[in-house]
């Protein structure tokens, strides 16, 4: 049984938390709506500068947070195969070295900017892949990395055995257990 909550097709995919997307949304709006009904009308280039203001500071978050909500993009995915990133393929299992989130701080933000680092092996080098998680997913830090090792166990695992998840033999079966 894996250590995290897998779809129908035995893939872990993280998206955009719609519920928490349209809350952040309907709150930027609701914002501009108010402060845009607290403005005197008679004052023609306050009310345009204001205007202005509102539009780029809380209604164009509005639209963005509303456009995430209804996006079904995925953006990361695990399955049998490897690891995806907005639907762009990163590595599979057999290049695969570690994987780790890490939280880069920056001096006066209280923002957490968590990163899944991802390393894996390309024509014999060691390449490392910095991704950004976004602060509105439907998938902790935590599962990302539990459902990530869980696929690289049971890709081991299966290798090891000389056979790959489709049921033909290995060729590098042997070089696993020198």
């Amino acid at each position: 049984m894996p250590p995290v909550k897998l779809d129908k097709n035995g893939v872990f995919t993280v998206r955009e938390w719609k519920s928490l997307t349209l809350v952040v949304a309907t709150i930027y709006l609701l914002a501009g709506i108010v402060i845009i009904s607290r403005f005197d009308l008679n004052s023609t280039r306050s009310y345009v500068n204001m205007l202005i203001t509102v539009l780029c500071y809380l209604l164009f978050p509005a639209f963005v947070f509303r456009g995430k909500s209804f996006s079904r993009v995925d953006i990361l995915r695990i399955s049998q195969d490897g690891i995806y990133y907005y639907n762009r393929f990163i590595t599979g299992w057999d290049n695969f070295h570690n994987a780790y989130v890490t939280n880069k701080m920056d001096v006066g933000s209280f923002q957490d900017k968590f990163e899944l680092v991802l390393e894996y092996y390309r024509d014999d080098l060691l390449y490392q892949k910095k991704n950004r998680l976004t602060n509105t997913q439907d998938q902790s830090e935590e599962d990302i990395h539990a459902a990530i090792m869980y696929f690289n166990v049971n890709h081991l695992t299966v290798s090891a055995a000389g056979e790959t998840p489709g049921g033909k033999e290995d060729k590098n079966a042997n070089a696993l257990s020198h």
